[in-house]
Order: structure tokens, then C-alpha cells, then sequence
């Protein structure tokens, strides 16, 4: 969907984009995803990405929801970008839910003949710093929500040779869910970058999924992307494909693939159950209104 996801409600996911999106988790949930990025370059460089990350509920303890992960990034063996994250996301006013996300950050190269003779990297080949983010989630009507995040707050420095602190990113989302079908738009801003983006998931058969997402963004950025997914009992797979329109030349773009799995969903059906039965309640309440206002 393009990254356009701050207002979308997250599971283990969620450290990616918004931490508060935790707050709707109603069952534990982990996901594996590996994705082989900008394929086909002309200096035949590999960009790979994985990512893992488990979900739960803690509200016996806390009153909240937490979720762990982990995601790696590696070009060739030159170059990697790795963090490690805890999130916490909990319910604070009317149904606003904030969440933050404390993670550790880690930039690395690798020596060879160039690095060794550079002075940017006489003090060592790697930078760690804790970095921050912070969410906040509200849902005014069961069909739309608000989203804010607020990552690298504490700006963590990951610099060499100088200060490279990270921007802080700004990013604020809205979604509207009807039946089957969510719409999602984003807007992000990190420093002089902004990017746009929008996205939109239809769910037929109540088991497959098709996806698209636009995105634009400054320096002539721009993407098309695309995904399908499918659920079986516990278990989700999900196929996503992006193509740089412009910005990023001499690539066949980018594809991700995705596995997740859901445990407690007899839980999960049984609370799926009791709404349906409010919501029983509450039609022949309006039903029985309705007779009483016709008899008067």
C-alpha cells in the first residue's frame, strides 16, 4: 500500500509504521517477511531486507498491547542497516491510544582495499545508537481512523567520522474501512523530504486480498505498487510488488514476500461472535423503537 499505513490498524507489523495501531491486536500474532530490493541494477548490487515480528496482548499486566521485531538490511556485504525494537501501545484518553517504540540501531561496513584507506572510517567500521518513536491512534467511527507517528525523536546519532544524527519523521494518516474494501492516505515529512502516499486493500471471499498504493514524494520520487494476499485458517501469506516510476533508474523493482501467523483465534471468533450478537441486540432494540414510534 505504499507505506501508507500510520492509520491502518497493525499487528506485528506495527513497530514499522505506527506503534499506537497496536492498540486493536486481539490475538498474538508473528510475521516473517524477506524482500529483494531495486532488482536488476546496473552494477548488479543486491539489496536485501528481512524483517521479523511477534505480537501480544499484556493487558493482564499492563492494559496494553506489545510487540518485538527485528529488521536487517544488507547491500552485497558492503554495507548493512540492522534494529532491534520494543513496542508498548495502550489505550490514554476516550479511546486515544498512543504507543512508543525504543529500539537499537546499528549501521555497519565491511573493510576491504577502499575502506581501509579512507580516514571516514579510522574509528571503526560500525555506529550503534537508541533511537525512539512515538503513535498515537483514534478512531472516532467504526469506519475511520486518525494516525500520527513521530519517529526518531531523540534524533540518534549514527555517524562515523561526524555527526549523522537521524531526522525526526513526521508522519500523520487517515483511513476510511467500508465492508470489504480500506482506503489509507499518509503524508510524511523528514527533514527537507516529504512523500505522499495512498493506499487501498479489498478483501473478497472474506480470505484473498488485492492491494495498490501510489506514492510521490520530493526529488522526482515516485512509485506504483502492488500486492495480493491470501488467509488460511491461522496462517496469512502476502505478495507485494514496487516499481519505482521515476527518481530510481535501471531497476525492475522491488518484491516482498511475507508469512504471518495468528494464534488465539478461537478467541478471536468468539469475540467476533459476541459483537455480532450487540449488534443483534441493538437492530431488534431500534426494530422494537420503530413499532412503538408507528403505534403512537
Amino acid at each position: 500500500m505504499a507505506g501508507a499505513f500510520t492509520a491502518v490498524p497493525g499487528g506485528s507489523e506495527a513497530a514499522c509504521a505506527n506503534p499506537a495501531t497496536l492498540l486493536e491486536l486481539a490475538s498474538p500474532e508473528v510475521t516473517a517477511a524477506y524482500g529483494r530490493l531495486y532488482s536488476g541494477l546496473s552494477d548488479d548490487s543486491s539489496i536485501g531486507q528481512g524483517y521479523f515480528g511477534f505480537a501480544f496482548p499484556v493487558r493482564r499486566y499492563l492494559k496494553g498491547n506489545a510487540a518485538l521485531s527485528w529488521r536487517d538490511t544488507r547491500l552485497s556485504e558492503a554495507y548493512s542497516e540492522s534494529y532491534y525494537a520494543v513496542s508498548y501501545a495502550t489505550s490514554v484518553y476516550r479511546g486515544i491510544g498512543a504507543g512508543v517504540t525504543l529500539k537499537y540501531m546499528r549501521r555497519g561496513y565491511t573493510s576491504d582495499a577502499y575502506t581501509a584507506l579512507d580516514p571516514v572510517f579510522s574509528g571503526g567500521y560500525s555506529k550503534s545508537a537508541l533511537g525512539a518513536d512515538l503513535g498515537f491512534f483514534y478512531r472516532p467511527r467504526p469506519a475511520y481512523a486518525l494516525g500520527l507517528a513521530l519517529r526518531n525523536i531523540n534524533k540518534p546519532d549514527l555517524g562515523l567520522d561526524a555527526a549523522d544524527p537521524q531526522p525526526v519523521e513526521v508522519r500523520a494518516g487517515a483511513s476510511y474501512q467500508v465492508r470489504s474494501s480500506l482506503i489509507d492516505l499518509d503524508a510524511a515529512f523528514a527533514g527537507p523530504d516529504y512523500t505522499i502516499s495512498a493506499g487501498a486493500e479489498h478483501v473478497f471471499q472474506r480470505r484473498y486480498s488485492l492491494r495498490m498504493g501510489l506514492a510521490t514524494g520530493n526529488d522526482s520520487r515516485r512509485s506504483v505498487n502492488l500486492g495480493v494476499g491470501g488467509r488460511f485458517g491461522l496462517a496469512a501469506f502476502d505478495y507485494s510488488f514496487s516499481l519505482p516510476i521515476s527518481g530510481i533508474a535501471g531497476t525492475v523493482g522491488s518484491h516482498r514476500l511475507a508469512f504471518s501467523f495468528r494464534f488465539g483465534a478461537e478467541a478471536a471468533a468468539a469475540e467476533e461472535l459476541a459483537a455480532a450478537a450487540d449488534l443483534r441486540r441493538a437492530q431488534d432494540k431500534a426494530a422494537l423503537q420503530e413499532e412503538k414510534i408507528r403505534a403512537l
